[in-house]
C-alpha cells in the first residue's frame, strides 16, 4: 500500500502543503475498512492526546467558530436583538476594566 501512488475512494479526501511551515495536511474521511485488532494497534502506536493533536483541534475549533460568531453576529443584528441592556460590549468592556483597577487597587 505504501508504493502506490494512487489514492483510496473516500468521501473527503483533502491533500495539500503549506510551503512556508514546511508542513502538509491530510483530511480523509470514508467507511472504516481496518479490523479491530488493526485500529487498537494504531490507537497505541498514535495516541489521540498528543501535544500536536490538541493544538491542531484547538486551531481547527478557532477556525470554525469565527466564522460562526460573526454570522450569529450577523443574524442577531439583522433580527434587531439587543443582547446588552441600554448598552453596548464597549460601555461593558469599560467597567469591566475599572472594576478590575478597583479590585487590583
Amino acid at each position: 500500500m505504501f508504493g502506490t501512488r494512487s489514492r483510496g475512494h473516500y468521501a473527503v479526501d483533502l491533500r495539500f502543503s503549506l510551503p512556508v511551515l514546511r508542513l502538509y495536511l491530510v483530511m480523509l474521511i470514508g467507511c472504516e475498512r481496518r479490523t479491530a485488532e488493526r485500529r487498537r494497534r494504531d490507537r497505541r502506536s498514535h495516541p489521540l492526546t498528543t501535544a500536536g493533536n490538541l493544538f491542531a483541534t484547538l486551531l481547527f475549533l478557532a477556525v470554525l467558530a469565527v466564522p460562526l460568531l460573526i454570522t450569529a453576529y450577523a443574524v442577531k443584528s439583522g433580527v434587531g436583538i439587543d443582547l446588552l441592556e441600554n448598552s453596548g460590549a464597549h460601555d461593558m468592556i469599560e467597567e469591566l476594566r475599572r472594576q478590575f483597577i478597583l479590585l487590583l487597587y
